[in-house]
């Protein structure tokens, strides 16, 4: 994945997973659509399930509370749902 830029806010990338709170901040902050709220909800979850398929193994969300990569992180497919 390359570089992602939104609005002069850089998305950052880990273990090819993308912020999801840089997403947030991209679009303005908005209490209602903070990261854990869109996680939470049930066609996320749904969504999260339909992506995963057959493969468990294959990484859709990580959330990390401490450290320096602390945040919300999804893959590709679900951070562009996060977005619309």
């Amino acid at each position: 994945m390359s570089n992602l830029t939104i609005l002069k806010t850089f998305i950052r990338e880990h273990n090819g997973l993308l912020s999801l709170n840089d997403l947030h901040q991209a679009s303005g902050s908005d209490k209602n659509h903070q990261p854990s709220f869109f996680i939470r909800n049930e066609k996320t979850q749904d969504l999260i399930k339909e992506i995963q398929g057959e493969d468990k193994t294959t990484q859709i969300y990580l959330s990390l509370r401490t450290g320096m990569n602390k945040g919300s992180w999804a893959c590709e497919e679900l951070a562009i749902a996060y977005a619309a």
